[in-house]
């Protein structure tokens, strides 16, 4: 019998930010993508838990984020109007 285990990153998009932020990275100035990065184990590729969760404010253009906290994004969240 063979146990087919691995992971599998997905995305999640939550919109964009209601003001228009200066990258760091490229100096484009865009409204910057919230999304959160999450690292599943799966068990005969079925997600079952996630293993890490990466919560970021993104570029869009040259997708360098900023890693926030989790009470930082809802708070950012909330302020955007974004449902969980």
């Amino acid at each position: 019998m063979f146990i087919i285990w691995g992971t599998k990153p997905l995305t999640k998009n939550f919109g964009t930010t209601s003001q228009a932020l200066t990258c760091r990275h490229c100096n484009n100035t865009s409204y910057f993508n919230i999304v959160s990065h999450k690292i599943w184990f799966t068990l005969y590729f079925i997600p079952i838990f996630p293993v890490e969760i990466e919560r970021k404010i993104e570029c869009p253009i040259c997708e360098y984020g900023y890693t926030v906290k989790k009470d930082q994004f809802k708070k950012i969240l909330k302020e955007e109007g974004i449902g969980v």
